[in-house]
């Protein structure tokens, strides 16, 4: 309470100002944006993918920097495709020869063939011979595809493994799921879903030759775990050769020995190319990003749970609440220097768990409560203003009543004054009277400032003015020895007043000018004026 005070007063004050009915609907204006983060994360996914982005790119650039020197991608390009004796798609025989070639003369670690053979023609001889190359050799794997999509009956998964006979044969197989975003583009790969009870290519395969089972067993508590990509910088890939170089021994030997091979398409004309936040990559390429992802081990699990989006969702409005302790003068700027060191500091730590939190959720409702509680504090600064202003209004109506109603006129003397504050009200002060003994009192008076603490300033000398003239001992200078003293007093010295009286004695004709750091007071006679400089 003592924390936030000011801003607990803001809300009473407002509460104040509204209508019940008002209020209730306010109140629940305000909850609905939090509500919305925290039941429907859709709405921000597109601040979720920004910050997964800058996050991939970060990483890349600055982490991610180690070079891949055991995989080597043999793309299918536009020179392999014309110079094939075969028309694409190639028949398992042409395939058979590829792979037994290319295995004799380089005698890779392994194969991996990101090409789908789902063909209905396992009888096929040609498929045949590829099948019987599969078996000899023991080191290549295929890939399958997976499909989910939505339908009137629910969610429909369809899995499409290669044929049987290269499946039994093949020295392990996965499917090969990179979601597509809703802004199209590729951030994360599927290592395992236990829906369809198949694992992602690249776990396969390290699984094969790491035994990485064990390692990653904790995979299994998820119903459907995607990876996030950490994708190589292009210096950093893995190489990229044609295959055609390969199929007829250019390339040197020591290139291809011991590396996995992973062999895909990657000409224009077979459009396997993806969008992801580091620029557009082939198929072959995401596979290979895949690998390196799973093989470093420090992959992030990316999941936006209900119980997530609510933690990250408290976290922002917890820091938008400090922006407004009241030890910070200026909400505004705190906001600011805040709101950078929430986002870095939750950018940097993004990094550290297992599983990438939604940050997103985080910033927006940091933003979303700062906003808010930075407008409700301007409306009650408004309203105090406006309250304010028609306080100094009614005030300024009082002090107009302090001052003389009508002129004076008596025995040739002739005395009216008129007052127009800057303000409502002010620290102007003037007043005249007839004393006991005849004689003529004024004064004329103003006070340092303006607004309602100068005119209660005035208020305090036009009441000891007041009590004086009742005097029958009445003299100027125990007037203003009395003001001077309640303005001390009332003010602690940090408001002065100064003040020129005077007393017209009719019987002598006599003028007496007193001042108290005034101007000072002159005398017009005819066209000629004269200055009384009084100390």
């Amino acid at each position: 309470m003592n924390l936030f005070s000011k801003l607990w007063l803001s809300y009473k004050h407002f509460a104040t100002l509204l209508p019940k009915k008002d209020l209730v609907f306010w109140v629940a204006f305000a909850v609905a944006p939090f509500f919305i983060l925290i039941a429907f994360p859709s709405f921000i996914q597109p601040v979720n993918q920004a910050v997964l982005d800058i996050k991939v790119n970060f990483d890349m650039r600055f982490l991610n920097r180690k070079k891949v020197e055991n995989t080597v991608i043999l793309g299918i390009d536009s020179k392999t495709l014309t110079g094939a004796p075969v028309k694409w798609p190639w028949p398992g025989k042409y395939w058979a020869e590829i792979l037994h070639g290319i295995d004799k003369k380089y005698m890779p670690k392994a194969f991996l063939l990101d090409i789908y053979f789902q063909q209905n023609t396992e009888e096929n001889h040609e498929v045949s011979g590829f099948s019987a190359e599969l078996a000899r050799n023991q080191k290549t794997g295929l890939v399958g595809i997976f499909e989910e999509s939505l339908s009137e009956i629910g969610t429909e998964l369809k899995v499409f493994p290669p044929i049987k006979s290269l499946r039994k044969n093949a020295a392990f197989w996965g499917i090969s799921q990179q979601p597509i975003d809703s802004d199209g583009k590729v951030r994360t790969f599927v290592l395992s879903d236990y829906r369809i009870n198949n694992r992602h290519i690249a776990f396969e395969y390290l699984n094969k030759f790491s035994r990485i089972e064990t390692k990653y067993a904790w995979l299994n508590q998820f119903k459907k775990a995607a990876a996030i990509f950490r994708f190589k910088a292009r210096e950093n890939s893995a190489r990229i050769l044609s295959l055609a170089e390969a199929i007829n021994g250019r390339i040197p030997v020591e290139q291809l020995r011991g590396k996995l091979l992973l062999i895909g398409p990657n000409a224009p004309i077979l459009h396997d190319y993806h969008q992801t936040p580091v620029g557009v990559l082939t198929g072959p390429e995401l596979v290979s990003n895949s690998i390196q992802t799973l093989e470093n081990g420090e992959f992030q699990i990316r999941l936006e749970s209900f119980s997530d989006n609510l933690l990250y969702v408290f976290l922002g409005i917890l820091f938008g609440l400090f922006c407004f302790v009241d030890i910070f003068k200026k909400p505004a700027r705190t906001v600011v220097v805040t709101g950078i060191v929430f986002f870095v500091g939750l950018f940097v730590f993004s990094f550290v768990p297992q599983i990438h939190p939604p940050v997103g959720a985080a910033y927006v409702s940091f933003l979303l409560f700062s906003i808010m509680n930075l407008l409700l504090l301007r409306f009650i600064e408004i309203s105090k203003i406006r309250d304010s202003l028609h306080e100094a209004e009614i005030c300024g109506n009082i002090q107009q009543k302090f001052f003389p109603a009508s002129g004076l006129e008596s025995q040739g003397i002739q005395i009216d004054g008129n007052c127009l504050p800057y303000q409502n009200a002010g620290g102007d002060y003037y007043d005249f009277h007839e004393l006991k003994n005849g004689d003529i009192f004024f004064i004329l008076g103003d006070v340092s400032g303006h607004g309602i603490s100068a005119a209660m300033i005035t208020t305090a000398a036009k009441s000891i003015v007041s009590l004086h003239i009742e005097r029958d001992d009445f003299s100027v200078e125990n007037v203003f020895s009395d003001i001077n003293l309640a303005i001390r007093k009332m003010s602690d010295r940090r408001i002065m007043m100064s003040a020129v009286a005077g007393i017209i004695d009719r019987q002598n004709s006599k003028l007496s000018i007193f001042s108290a750091g005034h101007l000072p007071a002159h005398l017009k006679i005819g066209n000629s004026v004269k200055e009384f400089p009084l100390p």
